[in-house]
């Protein structure tokens, strides 16, 4: 399971490596026109996500309360991390619209903004993981599809900051590799059965931020200033829509579930031996016991 999340947060990582296609520039005016969609369809998945997430938290903990409390906290901690950083962050307007230049200043509070931010992105894949292995695949792709509107975007803070396309490109990747971190931090949580339903919730209130605080306010501002409002619309219902479809053709199996059975199946098998063994000695001592009384 650990070199699945892995696998695909590393895919995550990938997209930090988008601002090489506007070195093509035919692709790139291609998709900088269809960039602002990317963040409504993934929009659409982190709602099905949503729902998921927050079913499975009431289902595992062990109170209501704990279930809402550890939803809120995954709220409260991703806010209080962009207001420590507030102006380090950069999303979604391709190119990033700002009145003045960005200066390397800028361009290093940013980098240290988006190693928290996705530092936050591995804790939330392994969480939604620890539901359903197509649950965290789902994640996956709403994840993906969110960097890579905002890795684009940081792609041109760095160049207007003065960076080489290499250098922005290398700098991008590696602040993109603290997903690993939170991945591994995840992961070691959810290994103590108890953390399982805190760290789901957890996961849980870091999306409904990141949709209702960043992706839906981005989708508002973008169909005003477009007159494209309908369209998004249509957009984010096939987001939710494919998600919808993908879980209902495709089985699911809770991970938790899995270990939870396999713990009892081995349970079940080692009684079983003890009561065999215990039972093999009654007899071999009855045996005993009628060889001696024999004259």
């Amino acid at each position: 399971m650990l070199s699945m999340i892995l696998l695909c947060a590393f895919i995550v990582m990938l997209a930090s490596l988008i601002g090489v296609i506007f070195v093509w520039k035919g692709f790139g005016k291609f998709l900088e026109k269809r960039a602002q969609y990317l963040t409504t369809f993934s929009g659409g998945v982190f709602l099905v996500l949503i729902y998921a997430m927050v079913t499975e938290t009431f289902h595992l903990a062990t109170s209501p309360w704990i279930a809402i409390g550890s939803i809120a906290f995954g709220v409260l901690i991703i806010e209080a991390v962009t207001r420590l950083i507030p102006a380090g962050h950069h999303h979604h307007t391709l190119p990033p619209s700002c009145n003045k230049k960005h200066s390397h200043i800028d361009a290093r509070r940013m980098l240290w903004s988006d190693s928290f931010h996705n530092l936050g992105d591995g804790i939330l894949l392994a969480g939604a993981f620890m539901i359903d292995v197509h649950i965290g695949i789902a994640a996956t792709i709403g994840i993906f599809l969110h960097e890579i509107v905002q890795e684009i975007s940081e792609f041109f803070v760095l160049r207007e900051a003065g960076y080489s396309t290499k250098r922005a490109l290398a700098y991008n990747f590696l602040t993109s590799s603290t997903i690993l971190i939170g991945v591994l931090l995840g992961v070691t949580f959810a290994s103590i059965e108890s953390f399982i339903a805190l760290l789901i919730g957890f996961a849980a209130g870091g999306f409904i931020y990141v949709l209702f605080r960043d992706l839906v306010p981005h989708a508002v501002h973008s169909s005003r200033e477009t007159h494209t409002e309908w369209t998004h619309v249509f957009v984010f219902i096939i987001g939710i829509s494919t998600m919808i479809l993908a879980n209902s053709f495709v089985p699911h199996s809770h991970e938790h579930d899995h270990m939870t059975a396999e713990e009892d199946h081995d349970e079940e098998n080692h009684n079983t031996n003890e009561i065999h063994t215990t039972e093999q000695l009654m007899n071999d001592t009855s045996i005993n016991q009628e060889n001696s009384s024999d004259p």
